[in-house]
């Protein structure tokens, strides 16, 4: 008996969802129709045993958000459609032996706690790659290079004389990847500040290969380093070119006083530039120019970046113990 007002009741509601769309009667063609005033319409929902005519209803333009909302693609016409596929499912349970229902919840409890248990490992993960102390390498003279695993918006030495490199665009406006999230985290300062650099052509600011610097505004170091790297395919020497890019981040850094440094992997994301060869040239070009900074850090997030710069510095460079 309670089965029976159960599944009546949601067919109810079921109906005066249906009153805000219609549904072909084809099962192959449910599509949503409510350009005319007023029309009659079948409308047609799942059933655990067959589709089920649950009653003929007008049709009025509008939906329940306001009017016209439901005759805009992807406003409340999908909204309703969905939230009546949600009810012929709870007719489906209704109809189903209780056993099965206390499976099906069963299940959905085990996808729950499996997806919490995902994103507590994630976050774990995380954190780890963020505490992780780094690798430490002579590069020349008295200058170290250290590589770590982390996030570079978080990395700094005294928030004095530090700085970060950004791998920007011409434009220096936010982008993706490290651009985007050094601007991020930066915040809108940062912005402003690259706004207000001058064009050296039209919508350039920093050419391929040069370095401009700015404060570091909400980053926990003094300054950004926006340099921009060669796109590996389309470049004609692309390992000059990002070569030149490292060394003028780093001479711009000695000119603004800064003696600690760290850099991303530039032209690594959608530049294309394959992890191998970058770290090599990077490790020379700052061993080339470097000398007066106290440290050079590099700080990579994703582990095949760090594992191909941890491999270059262990073949060209001497070990330090910390």
């Amino acid at each position: 008996m309670a089965s029976t007002i159960a599944r009546k009741s949601l067919r109810m509601h079921a109906v005066r969802l249906a009153s805000h769309l219609a549904i072909s009667t084809r099962p192959e063609r449910r599509l949503l129709n409510v350009t005319s005033l007023s029309s009659h319409r079948r409308v047609l929902l799942p059933s655990p045993s067959s589709r089920r005519e649950l009653s003929v209803v007008r049709v009025k333009r509008g939906g329940m958000d306001g009017e016209g909302e439901a005759s805009r693609p992807g406003a409340s016409g999908a909204k309703i459609e969905e939230q009546a596929v949600v009810v012929s499912k709870k007719i489906e349970q209704v109809d189903k032996p209780e056993e099965q229902v206390a499976g099906s919840k069963k299940v959905e409890q085990e996808e729950k706690h499996g997806s919490e248990a995902e994103k507590e490992s994630d976050d774990e993960e995380e954190e780890e790659v963020e505490s992780r102390v780094g690798e430490w390498f002579r590069l020349s003279g008295t200058c170290s290079l250290v590589l770590h695993r982390g996030d570079i918006t978080k990395w700094y030495k005294d928030g004095k004389t530090d700085a970060v490199v950004n791998a920007a665009n011409e434009r220096m406006l936010g982008g993706g990847g490290v651009d985007g999230a050094i601007h991020r985290a930066a915040g809108k300062g940062l912005f402003d500040a690259c706004f207000k650099v001058p064009e050296v052509s039209r919508g350039v600011r920093c050419p391929v290969g040069s370095a401009v610097i700015t404060p570091g505004f909400n980053l926990p170091v003094s300054q950004v380093i926006h340099t921009v790297g060669p796109m590996y395919y389309s470049e004609g020497d692309p390992a000059s070119v990002l070569a030149k890019a490292y060394k003028n981040s780093a001479s711009l850094a000695v000119k603004s006083g800064v003696k600690y440094i760290a850099f991303p992997a530039i032209s690594c994301g959608v530049y294309g530039y394959p992890y191998d060869e970058a770290a090599e040239v990077s490790i020379k070009a700052l061993q080339d120019s470097a000398g007066q900074l106290s440290e050079v850090h590099f700080v990579l997030f994703e582990a095949d970046t760090y594992s191909a710069w941890l491999a270059e510095a262990e073949e060209k460079l001497e070990r330090l113990s910390t």
